[in-house]
């Protein structure tokens, strides 16, 4: 029987999951119900797509984007500056032991998913990626070109 320092690493566990949903979900309800002080932007504005926690539970990194991703660096410092005001504000909020450390990044995923939109329309990689020819089509085209070979 392994112990958990001799377990491979197959991702999140549950638990990180869960909370990790939990701690998203809190951070959007204060950005869209509470007051955040000593903000330049408009935090209703800012998209958070996933927040990961630490095995632990004590750290998590929050994955934001603002609208259009206008001023991504300037907004993801202003928050790592409000991170001890924030983490504040969860506490009131959540039901755990420990209110994780929180850290926030920019979300990268956008662009890659533009990056891989861009790749799947060119016409190179439309052609390789097309379905192939189900067996009803392959005896309608056997048909088609045996019906004009008779003509």
């Amino acid at each position: 029987m392994q112990n958990h320092l001799q377990r491979q690493k197959t991702g999140p566990s549950q638990r990180q999951l869960r909370v990790g949903e939990l701690l998203r979900r809190r951070l959007c309800d204060i950005f869209t119900r509470d007051d955040i002080g000593g903000v330049e932007f408009d935090a209703r504005l800012i998209t958070i797509t996933q927040v990961d926690t630490s095995p632990d539970l004590r750290q998590a990194t929050a994955y934001i984007m603002p609208l259009g991703g206008a001023n991504l660096e300037q907004v993801t410092q202003a928050l790592n500056q409000l991170a001890p005001q924030l983490r504040g504000a969860m506490s009131k909020g959540l039901r755990l032991k420990y209110v994780p450390q929180l850290v926030f990044k920019p979300d990268t995923s956008f662009a890659n998913a533009e990056t891989m939109d861009a790749l799947f329309a060119r016409a190179d990689v439309r052609r390789d990626i097309a379905p192939e020819l189900t067996a009803e089509q392959n005896e309608q085209k056997k048909q088609e070109s045996d019906n004009g070979k008779t003509s």
